[in-house]
């Protein structure tokens, strides 16, 4: 089974990228966050969670361990299958979906794509307390595994930590933080001061 993937994005759209390894090309579903991040000929390094069936076989695609953890977490709960699962995960961060889990904060879960409030109390109700809030899920541990994965080196992404963090802060929109990273790193601060 597939369960890790490195190559150059060759296609994307709203819902899945192609990415070219030694000549194959991998079409993997992503959360749609992820695909507004990334563009063609981008190196990217994806977690893989395979699905596979009597009809089909889907590859599902993370930038980190812990997203990749969350998703086969969520898709354990009756109700909730990939596709809802991605949309969950695209709507918003590892870090305040596993706190409106583990604080048992319906509001927040229903009021997300895919999930009405009897759905919202089934994640709860069986994923509660099986989330570690212990695990590094900060807002710049998201940033920089994401910049990495678009093939930004540690140096280049370690170079620009504390003036994101002086800028930026905490900000809970990981698509948001990684252009705004995006943006320092190519040196063009003028779009977000």
């Amino acid at each position: 089974m597939i369960g890790y993937l490195k190559g150059i994005i060759k296609y994307f759209d709203k819902n899945y990228v192609v990415v070219l390894v030694n000549g194959v090309g991998y079409r993997v579903e992503v959360p749609s966050n992820l695909v507004e991040l990334i563009g063609t000929d981008a190196e990217v390094e994806l977690y893989i969670y395979p699905e596979v069936s009597e009809r089909s076989s889907r590859l599902f695609g993370f930038l980190d361990k812990e997203t990749l953890d969350l998703f086969e977490l969520l898709i354990t709960v009756n109700g909730v299958g990939p596709k809802a699962a991605l949309n969950i995960l695209s709507r918003a961060s590892l870090k305040d979906l596993m706190s409106a889990i583990n604080e048992s904060d319906v509001n927040f879960l229903s009021s997300l794509p895919s999930l009405g409030k009897k759905t919202a109390e089934k994640i709860i109700l069986d994923l509660k307390g099986k989330i570690s809030l212990d695990i590094n899920i900060g807002n710049w541990s998201e940033v920089r595994s994401a910049l990495v994965n678009l093939g930004y080196s540690n140096i280049e992404v370690d170079s620009i930590y504390s003036v994101f963090k002086e800028k930026y802060g905490d900000s809970t929109d990981l698509s948001n933080s990684v252009r705004m990273a995006i943006s320092l790193l190519k040196g063009d601060k003028k779009n977000y001061e």
